[in-house]
């Protein structure tokens, strides 16, 4: 559960990351 719950965190949190840099997309 936890684990999942930090990939949840960390996916919502890339969001605006990948706005500001598309590149990051490709990783």
């Amino acid at each position: 559960m936890a684990k999942i719950y930090k990939r949840l965190q960390a996916a919502i949190k890339s969001l605006p990351l990948r706005r500001k840099a598309p590149k990051s997309i490709a990783l």
